[in-house]
């Protein structure tokens, strides 16, 4: 990856340290491997929390050369769609800031949420894969120095979502053996 890619890659800025990063505070998927594939699945708690109302699993397979999106909605309605890695032209990493908070003010405690997907050749639109979801860190971008909110420094715990979306994009670029640029948002 060439410096700019990681630069992008690396925003928002996180002031946090590391030990401030709580995996309660985030909803991301479940990555694990299952033989030679890679499987991230919806997590858990958005299941629970949805009552089993929406799900997604998405396999990877470097020795079939395939990606395959598994979705069910509405409890029944389910959707198989299998990716040859040839159609595949790039991951896509996206980042945005939903806290309410953004628009009334400057200096506010962020809600991110990192979008990972692909995009396939010829396609105007993004494959949404998942969505990193959590509690970011205290965002400063108003006329005030940083010193001056040092409390919501000071108490300042973020999710570990920034952390998850990079490693899935990575690893993800790597098996298709595509690059990562920037989401369509």
């Amino acid at each position: 990856m060439t410096t700019e890619e990681l630069n992008w890659m690396s925003q928002p800025n996180s002031r946090a340290a590391d030990f401030t990063m709580l995996w309660f505070l985030s909803i991301c998927p479940r990555i694990y491997r299952d033989h030679d594939r890679m499987v991230a699945a919806t997590s858990w708690k958005l299941v629970v929390l949805l009552l089993g109302f929406c799900y997604r699993r998405v396999e990877i397979d470097p020795r079939r050369e395939e990606l395959t999106i598994r979705s069910r909605a509405f409890w029944l309605l389910t959707r198989t769609r299998r990716i040859p890695f040839r159609f595949i032209e790039a991951v896509t990493y996206g980042y945005q800031d939903w806290a309410i908070a953004n628009i009334f003010s400057h200096a506010h405690d962020s809600f991110d949420v990192f979008n990972v997907g692909i995009r396939l050749h010829g396609d105007l639109h993004d494959t949404h894969l998942f969505n990193f979801v959590g509690e970011g860190s205290f965002q400063n971008e108003s006329h005030y120095p940083d010193w001056y909110y040092w409390d919501r420094y000071a108490f300042d715990f973020s999710g570990t979502q920034e952390a998850e979306s990079k490693v899935f994009a990575e690893l993800l670029g790597t098996m298709i053996g595509v690059e990562i640029i920037p989401a369509r948002i």
